[in-house]
């Protein structure tokens, strides 16, 4: 399983910055995307400085950061959902597995949590990652399974990818979709061109990967979180 300290903090910052915006919804469009782009950039320097200053491993992150923001925060603990696989509503959890069993017809699967060095928990919280799980049968390896997350216009929306043993990507799966407009990306059409990538290949929205009209923002979203994910466990498998 994932670092539990690595998910509490990523948990944080995301609810911040979406309550920061819900505050603001008398504001004009334009100036909601601004500020959530300003505020994605200040998660990214709040979790580099979490896994940079050593003094964060003594006294935590919460001690370093302003008041108004660390009040937000412990104002949103009760709040958060962690999402591995436990966690996910029942619904998905079965759509999930229906997946797994039509690409391994005939087998019964184990999901066991992979473990991560955490010296690896900068980049999980930055790609977005819930959880990493290895898809064995009772003696074999027959895959990974990475739970994960990437931005909507105003949201997030939860994907899984799953990998053979050689980190070559089986399925793509659309788990959650939170807003009216985007969730074409869900489509089987659109997904499928994923499958049988690897590390090596683009990944890329307009090169390998086409586009939706009406959903760019989540496809860019959608396929950069793939591709990024795809190199990182590709590295830590290999590492590994």
């Amino acid at each position: 399983m994932i670092h539990s300290k690595y998910i509490f903090i990523r948990k944080l910052l995301f609810r911040v910055r979406k309550k920061t915006l819900f505050f603001g919804m008398g504001l004009s469009e334009n100036v909601k995307v601004e500020a959530d782009e300003v505020l994605k950039n200040k998660e990214s320097t709040i979790v580099n400085d979490c896994f940079q200053h050593k003094s964060n491993e003594e006294f935590g992150i919460f001690w370093q950061l302003p008041f108004r923001f660390l009040f937000a925060m412990m104002a949103m603990v009760l709040t958060m959902a962690f999402h591995t696989y436990e966690e996910l509503p029942k619904s998905v959890q079965k759509k999930l597995d229906k997946t797994v069993e039509e690409l391994y017809p005939e087998q019964v699967i184990i999901k066991s949590g992979f473990e991560i060095d955490s010296k690896y928990n900068q980049e999980l919280i930055l790609l977005k990652i819930d959880d990493i799980y290895q898809l064995k049968t009772e003696n074999k390896n027959v895959g990974y399974l990475v739970l994960a997350r990437a931005d909507s216009k105003f949201d997030e929306f939860d994907y899984a990818v799953i990998y053979d043993p050689n980190i070559r990507i089986k399925n793509v799966k659309l788990l959650a979709y939170r807003e009216n407009q985007g969730g074409e990306i869900g489509s089987k059409r659109w997904l499928k061109q994923f499958i049988d990538k690897n590390a090596e290949d683009p990944i890329a929205l307009y090169d390998d990967i086409q586009g939706i009209s009406g959903a760019t923002i989540s496809c860019v979203s959608a396929t950069e979180g793939v591709g990024k994910i795809t190199r990182f466990i590709a590295k830590v498998i290999q590492v590994e």
